[in-house]
């Protein structure tokens, strides 16, 4: 039973470092893509592995945690999920080639995966009703800002030493994290557990797949979680090569997105009890593109413009957060098992994520023309898939 004196009480320290461990582990090595480049005398659209890697060992981890939390409780699930991300971690620091940096990249998204899972199960387990929110809004507030911080701290780590302490840091990060989670209390009671069975998981799992609304609201997150990929993997390339500037400029400059994207947070949080789910879809939608269509600006006529480019980037980054906040929101409350439900939503967006920075990867041309052209159209399906939705709606309601 949760109360609002629970002994089981989580640190709110404990909550914000857990939630951020993903994030840390995705936006740290950024600032460093063309010295990893050059480092393994590789091309610099492959360098961009190392952000897809993330992404697909980030993907296959939501649906692990969850059923592994329910069987054998939050503190080993946890400890299992650092464990992994510490030996991926020590994998990247030591890697002799790309391949190796790549795997070891796989291995740290699989344990940070626990990260934002356990954390809202923690919050979930230990604290209820306006305590509960509160909570909730201290560790995403830290979920929207932290990008940014490592951002800077691989900036500056990659131009006083080199790319390789960048996973030093998130060693150590993972190391802190593993000692204070052996600090904490278990939240999960013995009686409480569910027997590990695969078929009662795969059961779970079909279930919620026989929901046909899932589809739609998984593409519209995978497409604003894509956009937010491809532009952190790409803005440091085309920042090195266009505007020729080193790790540590670009990853000052790169707050501007960061700060941007926690505003647009805030801005969500104050007007969603307001406005209806649709509204909210097309203000966001219309932010957007407007940040879409300065990019391509920018791809046309100023290609060498920092400014350019970081303004339109920060529009988007503005207001990703309606469209993402309010999909997640949605698909929560049409949920029957809401723990299953969020682990196949974050395994659907997040694998879409994976295929659109595989797309932008793979292709050759100049990343300052690809960029926009990819982000209007999933743009282009955001829009579509918003416009099909109020067209239900309206059918619905006559």
């Amino acid at each position: 039973m949760k109360t609002e004196n629970n002994k089981n009480e989580i640190s709110i320290i404990i909550l914000i470092l857990l939630i951020s461990l993903a994030s840390v582990g995705a936006s740290i090595i950024m600032p460093s893509l063309p010295e990893v480049a050059s480092s393994f005398f590789i091309p610099v659209n492959k360098v961009q592995f190392v952000i897809t890697a993330f992404v697909f060992g980030y993907a296959i981890s939501q649906i692990l945690y969850g059923p592994i939390s329910n069987s054998f409780g939050r503190k080993k699930a946890i400890i299992a999920g650092l464990s992994i991300s510490t030996l991926g971690s020590l994998l990247c620091v030591i890697s002799y080639n790309f391949e190796f940096l790549i795997i070891g990249r796989i291995i740290m998204a699989i344990g940070a995966g626990c990260g934002l899972n356990m954390t809202f199960t923690l919050i979930n387990d230990c604290f209820r009703d306006s305590k509960a929110r509160q909570i909730t809004a201290y560790t995403s507030c830290a979920f929207a800002i932290v990008p940014g911080i490592a951002l800077y701290i691989g900036g500056e780590l990659t131009e006083h030493l080199n790319w390789r302490y960048c996973f030093v840091f998130q060693l150590i990060y993972n190391l802190v994290l593993l000692i204070l989670i052996k600090t904490m209390p278990e939240t999960l009671n013995k009686s409480s557990r569910l027997k590990f069975n695969l078929n009662n998981i795969f059961l779970q799992y079909k279930n919620v797949f026989q929901n046909s609304k899932i589809y739609l609201h998984i593409l519209i997150a995978g497409m604003t979680t894509s956009i937010i990929y491809v532009i952190y993997s790409s803005s440091p390339i085309i920042s090195s090569t266009n505007f020729h500037m080193s790790p540590i400029s670009y990853s000052h400059h790169a707050i501007f997105i960061t700060i941007s994207y926690f505003i647009g947070n805030i801005i969500t949080g104050k007007i969603t009890k307001y406005l209806h789910h649709i509204t909210l879809y097309v203000l966001g939608a219309c932010i957007v593109t407007l940040g879409a269509f300065i990019l391509i600006y920018f791809s046309a006529y100023k290609p060498t413009n920092p400014i350019m480019f970081f303004l339109a980037t920060s529009i988007i980054f503005l207001g990703l957060p309606l469209i993402f906040t309010t999909t997640t929101s949605e698909i929560m409350t049409i949920a029957v098992d809401k723990s299953t439900t969020s682990s196949i939503f974050s395994f659907g967006f997040m694998l879409i994520t994976f295929g659109s920075t595989i797309l932008m990867s793979t292709l050759k041309y100049n990343l300052v023309i690809t960029l926009p052209a990819l982000i209007i159209v999933m743009v282009i399906i955001i829009n579509t898939l918003i416009f099909w939705q109020y067209l239900k709606i309206k059918t619905l309601n006559g």
